[in-house]
């Protein structure tokens, strides 16, 4: 038999199975859930081998090949069953009939006929059930035409993820079609239903069918609040390049008037990061015309193989932003926007960290203090072959925007001992830490702290844990399971630092 086409008919619905798992994205567990259907991986064979078995046979060399009875196709990726099979036009052609079921560790499919075209490429399954394996997905198709040429074609398609007996949703589709090397699908005529009543129709729409990025209008947002009034932001994705893009999302508000939201993101070969720009012109709500605003900048880059810069930029136009537009980024209890600027160092035995950290106070709260600057240090080193040491340091100054306010200097110190013992099975640690802390306090005047404090602390530290670990099968992909179960004992020494 020519195993070419059934490896044509494979790849063409494992095409399909990709497909659909690729233009379905929803929320399992929002929605009605069917059993996904399994499939046994370790019934394939090895690449490139065919088998096939059936109760009878009858083979005429460069004529046909028919088999009857319990036919049975194995491949290295799929397994197909039927009542009949037969190979024709000197091995170039192939039809199968009665009770046709295709199953793959992507796909099941039952259909009346499947035929095969080695000349043309071309696949055809009629009256066709799908099921997507490992995946909630299924559903029911007329006619699934599949070429090398010519893509993949389902004529009317239907889909959902609720079992047969309680369709709580659906989506059927007169045709949807998938050409090669496109990055966007078609569907033409698709209705979506809740139970039996049709709730939306769209003549066409385009989906796409890659993880290539595509320029194009996304899904609105739509809310309604007596801060904003009916509130409709329409994003529009921009695909600049390949390593960089841009989201626009004008937002109009029918309490407060039109604001302007982008979003910009780049990545290079050593940093990335992204923009965010929120503007609105003239806030209609206020009695003031002043523009507010809101942006962020977030930068993470290898400044060499062990130098790399952080940053966390945010700024605001007024108290009341969030409050009154909402964010992103925070939310309306929020009382403070955070700032920060700082180098990371890491090495085999030595990590040092450099940091700025500033806030800004919304609304009538004490200002916070700031670190400015902020420097950690973590060296370790083992102590023969049984003990590791290691110290931890930490050198801040709080400040504050408050004149009044008293500042500090802080220097920790903490190295640790430990003994550590690590097997396959799990690991038992103990550790042994001293905790030195100085405070070096300034603007005290008038106060009752004391301008030096210096406290130590010792802690003792017991942790064991195991690794078990079980390889099983789930929805018929292999996985390994793993359960850690731990435990810890801790004691600090106590000192009374009120």
């Amino acid at each position: 038999m020519n195993g070419a086409l059934v490896w044509l008919a494979v790849a063409g619905l494992n095409s399909l199975a990709w497909q659909a798992n690729a233009q379905t994205a929803i929320d399992n567990n929002a929605l009605c859930m069917a059993i996904p259907a399994p499939f046994d991986s370790s019934q394939l064979l090895q690449k490139k081998q065919v088998q096939v078995t059936a109760d009878a046979a009858e083979i005429r060399e460069n004529q046909f090949a028919l088999f009857d009875g319990n036919v049975d196709i194995v491949t290295d990726s799929a397994i197909i069953h039927a009542n009949t099979a037969e190979v024709t036009d000197n091995g170039r052609a192939l039809s199968a009939s009665g009770n046709v079921s295709y199953r793959s560790p992507a796909l099941t499919v039952s259909s009346d006929l499947l035929s095969v075209d080695s000349v043309e490429q071309t696949l055809k399954l009629e009256n066709t059930q799908y099921q997507l394996t490992g995946f909630v997905g299924h559903g029911a198709a007329g006619e699934i035409d599949i070429g090398t040429q010519q893509g993949i074609a389902l004529h009317d398609v239907s889909f959902t993820t609720c079992p047969l007996d309680q369709q709580d949703w659906r989506l059927e589709a007169s045709k949807i079609s998938i050409e090669p090397g496109d990055t966007l699908g078609e569907a033409r005529h698709t209705r979506f239903y809740l139970g039996d009543v049709p709730v939306l129709y769209l003549p066409y729409f385009a989906f796409p069918v890659s993880n290539q990025r595509q320029t194009g209008l996304l899904f609105p947002i739509i809310s309604s609040s007596s801060a904003t009034g009916v509130d409709y932001e329409q994003p529009f994705y921009w695909n600049i390049a390949p390593n960089y893009d841009m989201t626009i999302s004008p937002r109009l508000m029918t309490n407060r008037g039109l604001q302007l939201k982008t979003e910009f993101r780049y990545l290079t070969n050593s940093s990335g990061g992204q923009m965010h720009l929120e503007y609105l012109n003239n806030d209609t709500k206020l009695a003031s015309d002043d523009s507010r605003y809101f942006y962020r900048l977030q930068h993470h880059g290898m400044l060499s193989d062990n130098w790399q810069l952080n940053v966390d930029f945010n700024g605001i136009s007024d108290n009341n932003y969030v409050v009154d537009l909402g964010s992103d980024f925070y939310n309306r209890s929020d009382t403070t926007i955070n700032r920060t600027i700082g180098l990371d160092y890491y090495s085999q035995s030595l990590d040092m960290s450099l940091y700025l950290r500033d806030f800004e106070t919304l609304g009538d709260f004490d200002a916070i203090y700031r670190a400015l600057p902020e420097a950690k240090l973590q060296w370790r080193n083992s102590l023969g072959e049984l003990l590791t040491f290691k110290v931890d340091s930490e050198l801040a100054y709080f400040d504050n925007a408050q004149d009044t306010r008293p500042d500090a200097l802080r220097w920790h110190l903490a190295p640790t001992v430990a003994l550590p013992y690590q097997r396959y099975w799990g690991e038992v640690t103990a550790e042994l830490t001293a905790m030195n802390t100085y405070y070096k306090q300034t603007n005290i005047a008038n106060t009752e702290l004391d301008e030096e404090v210096n406290r130590t602390l010792y802690q003792g530290r017991l942790f064991s844990t195991l690794y078990l670990e079980k390889n099983d099968q789930l929805f018929g992909n292999d996985v390994t399971i793993t359960f850690e179960p731990k435990v810890q004992y801790l004691y600090t020494s106590y000192e009374d630092q009120s």
